[in-house]
């Protein structure tokens, strides 16, 4: 069998994992909210697919086989990695706080800032705007706008235009 034939499926993969660590069908299904039928049916794909045996029969229940075992064990890698994955997601969707500074010429500031400072507020109103006059003015913010110091994201604020 050709390894590029085995298409592993992640959501059967987790049955099996669930299988490892609880032990019997019932708790499994309990725990991914499945029925005790659903659980065993994905199992029997999984092993359809891995053409293995990776369930027996034991007792009135069932185990891993040494193949279910070891697949269980190299599959931890893939939880790890989607596991990351997911998080990285989640910190791109995290509200963006802190300070931002920017520095730029006043007729910039005049004409482009107004709007953008209004927007950032709206959309991230935890981000602090630190403007710099660029033509060298008595300090951030200062010079020809006629404002000083850090906007805090709000239109209007110290050091704000507009």
């Amino acid at each position: 069998m050709a390894d590029e034939d085995i298409v592993l499926n992640v959501s059967r993969l987790r049955v099996l994992r669930e299988l490892a660590q609880r032990g019997t069908i019932a708790a499994v299904a309990e725990a991914l909210w499945l029925t005790p039928s659903a659980v065993s049916q994905q199992l029997s794909a999984l092993e359809r697919e891995t053409r293995v045996a990776l369930v027996e029969r034991a007792g009135r229940g069932v185990r891993l086989t040494a193949a279910g075992r070891v697949l269980v064990e190299r599959s931890e890698r893939v939880f790890e990695a989607l596991d990351e994955a997911k998080a990285a997601l989640q910190a791109l969707q995290s509200e963006p706080t802190g300070r931002l500074r920017v520095a730029s010429f006043p007729s910039v500031v005049r004409v482009v800032f107004p709007l953008m400072m209004r927007r950032l507020h709206e959309r991230f109103p935890g981000v602090e705007l630190e403007i710099e006059d660029l033509e060298g003015g008595a300090g951030p913010g200062c010079g020809a706008l006629g404002a000083c110091g850090p906007c805090a994201g709000r239109p209007g604020g110290a050091g704000c235009v507009g």
